[in-house]
């Protein structure tokens, strides 16, 4: 009597394999560029100092591998690499786009010359560009390299304690032994000394009605009052106010 044998376990088995091979295939296609490219980018931010041409150089890299083959991940931490991005947030919009937000530092002071400190209160270094000309009038802080974050907290005090003057901060300085001393942008030098220079800073604005004469500078490294040079080059004494 002829045996018969079912072809349905290999059937199920063929189709299985077939299914795998075409799962395979069509993963692969999905992280393909050629298949899934991205054909469009939004950019949308008020971006004025970082170069335009950094930017494209960070996409592009991420980009040429696909939609699906990017990651978004990646690509934002690469946008916040670059010298003046704050925040950036990738998206991927179906079926070929990508929109990127960017916001940009806004730097508030020049640090040793080389940096900027943002409103943020971070430090950072930008290669300098055109655009950048237009921030060489930003008060400056100067200071040991590890110092950033006390001289400009403390300068964010002094233009607050300086404000019944109408006086504002154009360089302010504290030296490797602790010393303080600014400059106003009415030239007038102050010079603060090293203990209780916010006391000190108070002691001046409280008794800057009473100087009468064009101020060169003023030394408030006393206990009692200052010492006030004019600008005829008169040195003078005010006690305590």
């Amino acid at each position: 009597m002829p045996k018969f044998i079912s072809i349905k376990p290999l059937l199920q088995g063929s189709l299985l394999g077939l299914l795998l091979v075409l799962t395979v295939i069509g993963a692969k296609a999905v992280f393909d560029p050629k298949y899934f490219p991205v054909l469009s980018v939004k950019i949308s931010g008020d971006l004025r100092f970082q170069e335009k041409n950094q930017i494209q150089a960070v996409l592009l890299t991420e980009l040429s591998k696909g939609f699906y083959g990017l990651s978004v991940n990646k690509l934002k931490k690469s946008l916040l690499n670059l010298s003046w991005i704050e925040s950036a947030e990738v998206k991927r919009l179906w079926p070929d786009m990508i929109q990127v937000a960017l916001n940009e530092r806004k730097p508030l002071v020049i640090w040793n010359q080389a940096g900027f400190i943002s409103n943020k209160g971070d430090l950072f270094v930008a290669k300098y560009n055109e655009e950048m000309a237009s921030l060489e009038n930003l008060p400056k802080l100067e200071g040991p390299e590890d110092r950033h974050s006390l001289v400009w907290q403390n300068y964010l005090v002094m233009e607050k304690v300086l404000e019944p003057t109408g006086l504002k901060i154009s360089k302010l300085t504290l030296s490797s032994r602790g010393s303080w001393e600014m400059n106003l942008e009415n030239k007038l030098n102050v010079i603060l000394g090293t203990r209780e220079v916010l006391t000190r800073l108070r002691r001046f604005v409280r008794a800057y009605d009473k100087l009468s004469c064009q101020l060169m500078y003023v030394d408030l490294r006393y206990t009692s009052g200052m010492a006030v040079g004019c600008e005829n080059n008169n040195v003078s004494w005010l006690g305590r106010g």
